[in-house]
Parts: structure tokens; C-alpha cells; sequence
């Protein structure tokens, strides 16, 4: 067998996995980026709810970002990111660099989106064994529930006719907060304002 196939490939994707981490987080303090951050995210966190184009409760999740001075918020939500996507990997033991040099989570540091936010809840929802774990990850994954619709939807299917209670709890609980804190209008007003005022992205191309 050739000397080069004898080598340990999974310590050779956690490397580069860690350098490409490091790289995007220096960058992320010289280079121009974070666009969705800064424009939807940042602003949400701080109070606009109409910024985010997000479900409101999603405001709770996102509130520590508020106290970030904005020259900070990209870098330290791109450190955020990068730290969340090789945790990822290792609970799932999936090879990092496959994931961080991939398009779309290149494109998650340099935009500075929130989409580790939903991987986190589908990982962790898909297999925790505790019911109520998982109806915290189901509130995570929602945060934009355009991108984790059918994945849900599988979890709920797959739960046991005992547990569904017991995973829909939280979020049921949860839901009714968010009335009282914002208003039994919102859902309808956060879909109306996706639906009217959403800018067309040019990845939509």
C-alpha cells in the first residue's frame, strides 16, 4: 500500500478544519463581510423586530449579540460559528474540513448568518434521547423555519406517541410567552412583513 494512503486522514481534516476556522476568524477582523449580520441579525437582536425577518421569540437567542460592540459582532459571531460547526462534527463524527470548506458554510462566515443556530437544534434534536431536549432543539431549528420545515417534520413523525407531549411542551410554552411578550399579532405580523418585505437576495438567482 502506498506510503500516503497510510495517513491518518481524520487527524488531517480536524488540522485543516481548525486552520480554515482560524483563517475566516482573522479575516473576519480586516476583511469587508458579516452583511446579514449587521443589516438583519445585529439590529434585530437589539430590539427590531421587523430587521430580522425571523420569528420574534428568536429575539431571545440572539440577545447576547446586543451586548457586542458592533466593530466585535462579526468576528465574535464568526468565532461563534466556526466553534459550532466543529462541535458538530465531533458529536457526529463527521470529518470537520468537508464541512468548513464547504460553500455554504464559507458563506455563513462571510455573511455572518445565524444558520448554526439551526444545525445545532437539528443535530441535537434528531438525537437526544431526552423528549424535552429536544423541544428546546425544536425551538432553535424554527428560528428560520423556511430551511428546517421537512427535517421537523420527520422528528415529530418519528416521536413516540408517549413523548410527543412531552417534546411540544417547551415549545408550546414558549409560544404563549411570546404572545404575552410581543403581542398576540405577532406570528401574523412576522409573516407579513417576510412576505411583503424580504429583499430579493442574489443568491436567490
Amino acid at each position: 500500500m502506498p506510503s500516503f494512503l497510510k495517513l491518518n486522514w481524520s487527524k488531517i481534516g480536524w488540522i485543516v478544519a481548525i486552520e480554515t476556522a482560524s483563517i475566516v476568524f482573522i479575516a473576519s477582523f480586516f476583511l469587508p463581510g458579516g452583511e446579514d449580520l449587521y443589516r438583519y441579525y445585529y439590529p434585530f437582536a437589539n430590539g427590531c423586530l421587523n430587521c430580522g425577518f425571523i420569528p420574534y421569540y428568536a429575539q431571545w437567542i440572539l440577545y447576547p449579540l446586543s451586548f457586542i460592540p458592533p466593530r466585535l459582532a462579526w468576528p465574535v459571531w464568526t468565532l461563534i460559528s466556526a466553534i459550532g460547526f466543529i462541535s458538530l462534527c465531533r458529536f457526529t463524527k463527521v470529518n470537520p474540513a468537508l464541512i468548513l470548506l464547504s460553500f455554504p458554510a464559507l458563506g455563513q462566515f462571510w455573511l455572518g448568518q445565524i444558520d448554526i443556530i439551526v444545525a445545532i437544534g437539528l443535530v441535537l434534536g434528531l438525537l437526544s434521547t431526552n423528549p424535552y431536549i429536544r423541544g428546546i432543539c425544536l425551538l432553535l431549528a424554527l428560528i428560520k423555519p423556511q430551511i428546517p420545515g421537512l427535517p421537523v417534520l420527520i422528528l415529530l413523525f418519528n416521536q413516540p406517541r408517549q413523548e410527543i407531549i412531552k417534546v411540544l411542551l417547551l415549545p408550546m410554552v414558549a409560544m404563549f410567552i411570546s404572545l404575552v411578550v410581543y403581542g398576540f399579532s405577532w406570528p401574523i405580523d412576522w409573516f407579513m412583513n417576510s412576505w411583503n418585505n424580504l429583499p430579493v437576495h442574489v443568491w436567490r438567482m
